[in-house]
């Protein structure tokens, strides 16, 4: 296996959940250890909120034998973090890519 990186969109649903981003973003700092440590191509850090305040970008590593797993693996890491931090699978949609 190899490490791969993956970019990770969460879109928030409730309207209260995007207000409280910003607080997010600290909170999945924490509870997301599979968060790149090098920013993006913008040069922006590996976690960041939309910029229309909607959700969260993730720039994530995770070991993967190949890109199907690499998405399966940052999708279920980035569920995870959410779950910790006391969101329920209805409060997001999650997109990621390769």
């Amino acid at each position: 296996m190899t490490v791969r990186p993956a970019t990770v969109e969460i879109s928030l649903v409730r309207p209260e959940d995007r207000e409280r981003a910003g607080d997010l973003l600290e909170r999945l700092r924490e509870a997301l250890p599979e968060l790149s440590a090098t920013p993006g191509p913008d040069a922006r850090g590996p976690l960041t909120r939309t910029d229309d305040g909607s959700g969260l970008t993730a720039r994530v590593q995770v070991e993967a034998e190949d890109d199907a797993s690499a998405e399966q693996r940052a999708r279920a890491a980035v569920v995870a973090a959410l779950g910790r931090v006391g969101f329920a699978d209805t409060d997001y949609l999650v997109d990621v890519v390769v």
